[in-house]
């Protein structure tokens, strides 16, 4: 499902779920991956970090530490499960707008191998420092970094995609 022209957005999506938002969580999500596997975050991992993050229900079961392994907090939540691959069909468009935002930007960069990297340039927040957003805003940043973190420590994609019930 492609996303509809900016001008036939609702206003509260285009909003929400602009390019820069949803970039600056992918590219926290590469950077926390990064940090633990210098290879950088496979593409089809890309897919994940939305889903997980903009779905209130599983965003506020996210364990707040990489001590627990991505497929004990699945376990631990099979909820986050249901219906997780409409989510990611879903909001496919939205990380692939996102992902191009972020690498046209340099933030993100593309191995020869299709690996997610950081890139030469580190997005910043434009908002005031201690705005309710801004706060809500560093909340999601933690949170995706969070979330590269533990899926750079899940071992290969495919065993990431079969945590949450699905095949490359």
């Amino acid at each position: 499902m492609a996303l509809p022209a900016w001008a036939n957005r609702p206003p509260e999506v285009a909003a929400l779920l602009n390019p820069a938002f949803c970039g600056l969580l992918c590219y926290a999500a590469v950077e926390g991956f990064q940090s633990i596997d210098a290879a950088g975050m496979p593409f089809s991992e890309s897919f994940l970090v939305l889903p997980l993050l903009l779905h209130e229900p599983t965003r506020q079961t996210l364990p707040r530490q990489i001590r627990s392994p991505l497929m004990s907090w699945a376990s631990a939540n099979p909820a986050v499960r249901v219906g997780m691959s409409e989510r990611i069909r879903e909001s496919a468009d939205l990380t692939r707008e996102a992902l191009t935002f972020m690498i046209a930007g340099e933030a993100i960069s593309v191995s020869a191998g299709g690996v997610l990297l950081p890139g030469r340039v580190t997005p910043r927040m434009s908002v005031a420092r201690n705005s309710t957003p801004n706060l809500d805003i560093r909340e999601r940043v933690q949170q995706a970094t969070l979330v590269g973190r533990l899926l750079a420590r899940s071992g290969t994609p495919a065993t990431v995609l079969a945590t949450f019930g699905l095949t490359p």
